[in-house]
């Protein structure tokens, strides 16, 4: 399957965002312990999907954006449990 170098104003942009961070939540925090929650992902999700909202964004800023924002989550995420 091809993937868009683009991703359009006209589709649901949450849910697509939504995916991409669901699989690099799941690639970048191998550990279970470390892994975002669901409401974690959808956040970050919801998060990108309001920034990016109304103009065609290319794919690699999204992917690029959903790195980054996921690192970070992932990074507090490890830094709340090593404090319990």
């Amino acid at each position: 399957m091809n993937t868009p170098s683009t991703l359009p104003p006209h589709i649901n942009r949450h849910v697509v965002i939504t995916g991409i961070v669901q699989t690099e939540a799941v690639r970048l925090g191998s550990n279970p312990a470390d892994r975002l929650s669901t409401e974690d992902v959808h956040r970050i999700g919801q998060e990108i999907a309001d920034e990016l909202d109304g103009n065609n964004v290319e794919m690699a800023h999204v992917h690029a954006l959903v790195r980054a924002k996921v690192d970070l989550a992932l990074q507090e995420r490890k830094a709340a449990v090593a404090q319990h």
